[in-house]
């Protein structure tokens, strides 16, 4: 199946436009392109092209986009315009025109960088909690049971603005789809998947890219990676070593607060073989993302002598597992969650989300710089727009107003991002995600990608990387026992204030983690409450 987005997203639609006074949900790409255009150069709260009398504000967007359109003719248009009332056809057709024409220049940097997307339409991720996302069949309390129907396509954008969607795999509406990855040499594509929400599990498949030269000529039929029932298998990345590092229930561990199943980090090599795991820990770890120097970076969400709401910080490790620690965030209130980050190319920087702890998966776009520090907001920005970024201590942060997902770096200054501008009413996505192209600003975008029942999302570049140089693996899983270290035992706040030399001894506590929760206490203080759903006996 092909979709094309050709010259006729800039047809002169019949309808009146107004774009703030209510929640409506456009029935198309081309409408809820027009819809953006209007609601980006000024149009909140006005209709447009319907005027009988002056042409004031008709004037006023054209020239907001001849502002990046130098082209000649335009402005000849809107000159011989300057007598015509504003609901004649001409106006509307003159500024969807030059929309045409300042897509065609904004989308170039994308064209040049990321000519072909792969991603994925489903439903929002996330359940009463940011991380509950796996619903293992045989969960003891399952979350998020209308997760259904899911796509993986692939979006060719065009050097002319346009862009073509082409499915490459669907599931059924009992199913679900989710967490591309492409691999360094851009042949392959891992993701997981289920069939059914009661009767099968999220596990890994990979197929092959047929051509790579073009898209269209489709995929191979998967090849089933992971398998067996009971078990969740979700968020594969590619390895530079070539094996695939994955998030699973297979760890066979409760939440300490809630009675939903834990994911720690796993490995298995290109064939779904050599099963080990690389985490583990109290909660969840999620999404897992490859960094330019082979390392992975991803979110982990712990809380053993801590509240559970805070923080859900950055963590990262190497390839092969070893040498975890902190990125960024581990003694922090805030961001409360640091979520889907990624590394910017050509940058030491991150892009990632700021979002909150009992909520679904979205929040608000930041880069976070380690040079400028790692607790708190002190290498933490806020973008699009660019603003003053506080250190504020909320559960749910970043839930309202304007959202982002998945955030896609091409430079510092330019993203693909997942991103809806209308906000979130309820517990009902009433306008679905789409793909955007965005500047840093916010004051640059183009829709790429959206479907009116059900959001667009994921998005990874299908292109070849450069394989890391790989560091020595000390690793030898001949021997049944580990080397771990403590660099310095006095960095930090917890030993603010020792003096160096007064520690002779570590005490090392081991932490039981439960495999299911059993009846339930409560417990409250400075991070807020918690119920226990597994108390110690």
């Amino acid at each position: 199946m092909k979709h094309s987005i050709l010259c006729s997203v800039f047809c002169v639609l019949a309808f009146c436009v107004s774009v703030s006074a209510q929640r409506y949900c456009p029935k198309s790409f081309e409408e809820r392109l027009q819809q953006d255009y209007l609601r980006q150069d000024g149009a909140a709260g006005h209709s447009y092209f319907t005027d009988a009398g002056g042409n004031t504000l008709e004037t006023a967007l054209v020239n907001k986009v001849l502002t990046e359109v130098p082209a000649q003719e335009f402005r000849q248009h809107l000159a011989d315009l300057a007598t015509v009332p504003g609901n004649a056809p001409a106006w509307k057709a003159l500024y969807f025109d030059c929309c045409k024409e300042r897509r065609k220049n904004r989308l170039q940097i994308v064209h040049q960088n990321y000519p072909v997307l792969i991603f994925t339409k489903h439903q929002v991720l996330g359940g009463s909690h940011y991380a509950y996302t796996e619903a293992p069949s045989d969960a003891q309390f399952p979350e998020r049971r209308d997760m259904l129907g899911g796509k993986l396509l692939a979006l060719n954008i065009n050097a002319d603005g346009t862009t073509t969607e082409t499915l490459l795999l669907e599931v059924g509406g009992s199913g679900n789809l989710r967490d591309p990855d492409v691999s360094y040499d851009a042949a392959e594509i891992v993701f997981s998947m289920r069939s059914d929400i009661l009767k099968d599990d999220y596990h890994l498949y990979k197929v092959k890219i047929n051509d790579a030269a073009d898209i269209t000529a489709g995929i191979s039929q998967p090849m089933q990676l992971t398998f067996g029932p009971g078990f969740a298998d979700v968020e594969p990345c590619f390895l530079p070593d070539g094996n695939i590092l994955f998030n699973s229930t297979r760890c066979m561990q409760i939440v300490d607060c809630w009675w939903t199943d834990v994911t720690n980090l796993y490995v298995i090599d290109g064939e779904g073989r050599f099963m080990r795991r690389y985490g583990f820990d109290q909660v969840h770890t999620n999404y897992p993302k490859t960094l330019s120097d082979g390392r992975v970076i991803f979110t982990r969400w712990d809380y053993n002598d801590r509240g559970q709401i805070f923080p859900q910080g950055l963590f990262v490790m190497n390839y092969d597992g070893t040498a975890k620690t902190e990125y960024y965030g581990n003694n922090s209130y805030f961001p409360t969650t640091v979520m889907h980050a990624r590394e910017i190319p050509n940058s030491s920087k991150l892009v990632a989300l700021a979002s909150g702890h009992h909520n679904d998966q979205r929040g608000k776009l930041i880069i976070i710089d380690r040079s400028k520090g790692t607790q708190e907001n002190e290498g933490a920005q806020l973008i699009a727009p660019i603003r003053e970024t506080k250190a504020e201590r909320i559960d749910a942060y970043g839930q309202d107003g304007e959202q982002f997902q998945y955030p896609l770096a091409i430079d510092e200054e330019n993203f693909i991002v997942t991103y809806t501008p209308d906000g979130f009413q309820g517990r009902k996505y009433d306008i679905p995600f789409g793909i955007y192209y965005m500047d840093i600003h916010n004051r640059k975008r183009e829709l790429l990608a959206w479907d009116p029942v059900v959001s667009c999302a994921q998005t990874v570049p299908l292109k070849p990387r450069t394989v890391p140089m790989l560091r020595y693996s000390p690793v030898d899983y001949t021997q049944k026992t580990g080397i771990f270290y403590v660099q310095n035992v006095y960095e930090g706040p917890g030993l603010a204030g020792v003096e160096q030399g007064t520690i002779k001894e570590l005490r090392i506590v081991a932490l039981e983690f439960r495999a299911a929760g059993i009846e339930k206490n409560g417990n409250r203080g400075p991070a807020g409450g918690a119920l226990v759903s597994t108390p110690i006996a």
